[in-house]
């Protein structure tokens, strides 16, 4: 949906509880994206309604070191957008074990009716030593147009960090292909950063 306006809009009402390593939120937005009223007043954020979210998470599920979630959310596009309701729906599950750490996250985003983005993210960790850490990510996410040409934007990433005493050395090596899903438009990028805490 269009990422966290629902969240983001100033006029909102939350829910939040956890029983028992469940962990329940809900957010709900008479009118996205609006900013706040002042009393007596109208938030008003003209071709939108309402939107909510809602997430589930839990982590005591009898497995040690697994985590599960997942959420879903939805706008009114409103009667004068023209277009129809947006939605959004996500899943993840992160597994550590020992030194590992594996993760993976599914989202489909439908913003029209017409255009969607379907996206897979991968991510795996390990830690060395206390002081030393790789890890690498991979995000694949497909454009689809309804009656136009779908395109598939690949990024990845790999990064090692180093640490002792009060100095942090971290390399990352990034790649991306389809950079905002147009065709062609391929980046690299290279970081190296020293941090040093006194």
């Amino acid at each position: 949906v269009y990422p966290g306006a629902v969240g983001n809009s100033e006029n909102i009402v939350v829910f939040k509880t956890d029983l028992g390593g469940i962990g329940i939120g809900v957010g709900y937005s008479p009118n996205v994206g609006s900013g706040s009223a002042s009393d007596g007043g109208t938030a008003l954020n003209p071709g939108k309604g309402s939107g909510y979210e809602i997430a589930v998470t839990a982590a005591n599920l009898g497995v040690d070191g697994l985590s599960l979630g997942a959420g879903s959310g939805t706008i009114d596009e409103g009667s004068s957008s023209g277009v129809k309701d947006a939605s959004e729906k996500t899943m993840y599950f992160k597994y550590a074990m020992n030194n590992w750490t594996f993760g993976y996250q599914r989202g489909v985003v439908d913003l029209d009716g017409a255009t969607q983005y379907n996206s897979d993210i991968f991510g795996i960790s390990f830690s060395v030593n206390d002081n030393l850490s790789v890890s690498a990510g991979v995000h694949n996410s497909d454009k689809v147009v309804s009656g136009g040409s779908d395109i598939e934007l690949e990024g990845k990433s790999l990064q090692i960090a180093y640490t002792v005493g009060g100095a942090s050395i971290k390399f990352a090596e990034t790649s991306v292909d389809n950079q905002n899903y147009v065709s062609g438009t391929n980046r690299e990028g290279r970081t190296i950063a020293l941090t040093l805490a006194f």
